[in-house]
């Protein structure tokens, strides 16, 4: 589907107090209740700041912050939680975070570039008890800063108690590139991507271009533009889409060759299999990514998507939806919101549907998928004057706009996608 989902989309830089009721299945929701209780050591990753704050020490903070997740998130007996609340004005203490989030550790920090040199502090708490377990500062050239994740990941690993094969310290500690410019290229085609206008596309797809320039060996490169490739299809930008299709599994083949345990590559792979009608494959394929990160939202994500759009499996897609929400609370692509909107529809529940779709619009004003969803669910409802009115605002910005450009519209529930087609005829939508 069109989503790709790393763990990248921008973090914020404070995290407060939030409602959690979007962590528990929907038809269940509870103001009162928490998140379940792990078995396995629970640890919320929270975003580095810097006390700059500009333009490069925000991707450099970005950097490490998503770079450290997915070093953590790849340890089996890890539940990893890597995200930030919402700014409702009231700071929150690292008990009530334990509690909001399920989790008993915190780390945090900040980063800081003095020239050609990085300084990273970070701190490991239990957050139950409020008491910190270690704080370390650590200094090196700005190229090493890999090292210096490498060090604090360690740390927390060997402070948690967790044992590793050697094969799984191989395969967790496995550097994605050892050059700091490929990786905020990749941040910023990340970043663009997840606008999901043409324009932006073609903005994202030179900074993956330029990343993997930098870096021929740099796998995630190669799958944020293999993605990149896969979703004009999606949006109809493609002018041939078979071609497209094909590129996207080049670069896709390419990475596996550098690296087959990566779990980018693999969800990208996942989602060209269910695209050519390969859907036990596609979602083999997607078990493997999650295997080898499974605290990783993306993949937790990916697999809700193929059980939602390809498979025609909505109730265990809600339950994965809502889990890569979970992993990831208060940062998430807005695009989980959309996709979980999917579920919900396909399931009949219309009201949360629209919701979903009119918070996924808000956010993604210029994306054509949202003035549809909305459309759809109002026409649903009965409210056909506000329905006709939305695919009247659709047709301003795009006046040759038909249900066939709306990426739902290739969904395997056949049933589904006949009720969408005959709700948007109502409001005024052509074929």
């Amino acid at each position: 589907m069109k989503r790709s989902i790393l763990n990248s989309a921008i973090f914020m830089m404070a995290f407060v107090v939030t409602s959690l009721s979007s962590w528990v299945p929907a038809e269940e929701k509870k103001p009162s209740e928490q998140p379940p209780v792990s078995d396995q050591p629970a640890l919320a990753v929270l975003p580095f700041n810097h006390p700059n704050g500009t333009p490069e020490s925000d991707y450099l903070t970005d950097l490490t912050t998503v770079n450290i997740s997915d070093i953590l998130q790849k340890i089996p007996a890890l539940l990893v939680i890597s995200g930030a609340a919402p700014n409702q004005g009231q700071a929150v203490s690292l008990p009530q975070l334990a509690k909001a989030w399920g989790v008993r550790y915190v780390l945090e920090g900040n980063v800081q570039k003095t020239g050609e040199r990085v300084r990273i502090t970070a701190k490991l708490s239990d957050a139950e008890k409020d008491q910190p377990l270690w704080s370390e500062e650590y200094e090196r050239e700005l190229s090493a800063i890999f090292d210096l994740h490498d060090k604090i990941t360690r740390k927390v690993v060997s402070t948690l108690g967790v044992t590793l094969s050697p094969e799984e310290q191989a395969r967790v500690w496995r550097r994605p590139t050892r050059s700091v410019e490929a990786y905020q290229a990749l941040l910023q085609a990340r970043e663009r991507f997840l606008r999901f206008t043409k324009e932006d596309f073609t903005q994202a797809q030179q900074l993956a271009e330029r990343a993997i320039a930098l870096d021929p060996e740099f796998v995630r490169a190669y799958a944020q533009l293999g993605f990149i490739h896969y979703d004009t299809i999606l949006y109809g930008w493609a002018e041939d889409p078979a071609a497209a299709l094909a590129r996207a599994a080049d670069l896709a083949h390419k990475a596996m060759a550098i690296d087959d345990h990566n779990p980018y590559t693999l969800d990208l792979l996942s989602r060209i299999e269910a695209k050519q009608g390969h859907i036990e494959q596609a979602l083999a394929l997607s078990e493997k990514a999650i295997a080898f990160s499974p605290s990783n939202s993306n993949f937790v994500f990916g697999q809700g998507v193929l059980l939602n759009e390809y498979a025609s499996k909505p109730a265990e897609a809600l339950l994965l939806l809502q889990k890569a929400i979970r992993l990831s609370p208060g940062s998430y692509p807005a695009a989980y919101d959309e996709i979980l909107g999917r579920a919900h529809y396909a399931l009949g529940e219309y009201d949360k549907a629209l919701a979903l779709f009119e918070k996924y619009h808000q956010l993604n004003p210029k994306d054509t998928d949202g003035f549809v969803e909305v459309a759809f669910a109002l026409a649903e409802l009965g409210r056909l004057d506000e329905a006709r009115a939305k695919v009247g605002e659709l047709l301003k910005l795009d006046p040759k706009f038909t249900f066939a450009n709306y990426t739902g519209s290739t969904s395997k529930n056949s049933a589904v996608v006949q009720r969408l087609r005959d709700n948007l005829r109502k409001a005024g939508l052509s074929e």
